[in-house]
């Protein structure tokens, strides 16, 4: 990694994860998360993509585990 890459690795249960419609929340929202919150640290980068799964899903239940690990390499 160069200085200011970010590794992040997922589950599918991230990806997978469905509103209460049963719309997964794909992987773009992944891909503009990181681009979004790139300037976060790593915890923050996991912190912001995880709010924002949680908001997609709302009320829906959980039926995959969410994790996410997110590897900053510092300037």
């Amino acid at each position: 990694l160069r200085n200011g890459d970010i590794l992040l690795l997922y589950t599918d249960g991230v990806n997978e994860a469905e509103d209460t419609n049963g719309f997964e929340f794909g992987i773009e929202p992944i891909k503009e998360g990181l681009k979004k919150y790139a300037d976060h640290t790593a915890e923050g980068i996991i912190s912001s993509i995880y709010e924002e799964v949680s908001k997609h899903t709302g009320a829906g239940e959980q039926t995959d585990d969410i994790t996410l690990i997110a590897i900053k390499k510092g300037a």
